[in-house]
């Protein structure tokens, strides 16, 4: 989980070319160990740090393409997760749930992303 945490964090969506430490988000998604359903000590779940990453125009548009493939990757796991937990087996807490400044990852996204990929699936639209 610290491994996801970080990845997101620094934004490492792919394995480096040099010295592919395995500690990036497309190899750790990719595993069936991992979950992506938890809140760090400050409340946030993988999709707020995520949603929170802040891509520039100097990172191109492959980047951008990494950004969305690991959001899509993200909610597939968030899904496939919810679905073998038998009390809740849709994403939508996960989605909504609130960091303890009082916004969900979705508002936080639809509000300050320019990604339209990202406000389309929020529900939130601009």
């Amino acid at each position: 989980m610290v491994a996801l945490e970080q990845a997101l964090t620094l934004g490492e969506f792919k394995p480096r070319e040099t010295d592919p430490d395995g500690l990036d988000c497309e190899t750790l998604l990719a595993q069936d160990k991992i979950n992506v359903r938890f809140a760090n000590e400050r409340g946030q779940m993988p999709l707020h740090q995520l949603a929170r990453f802040k891509l520039t125009e100097e990172a191109g548009a492959e980047k951008y393409v990494l950004y969305r493939d690991t959001f899509r990757a993200l909610v597939a796991k968030m899904q496939k997760q919810a679905e073998k937990d038998k009390k809740s087996a849709s994403i939508v807490s996960d989605v909504n749930y609130q960091v303890r400044s009082k916004r969900a990852s979705s508002t936080h996204t639809a509000l300050h992303s320019p990604y339209p990929f990202l406000a389309d699936t929020t529900g939130q639209g601009r």
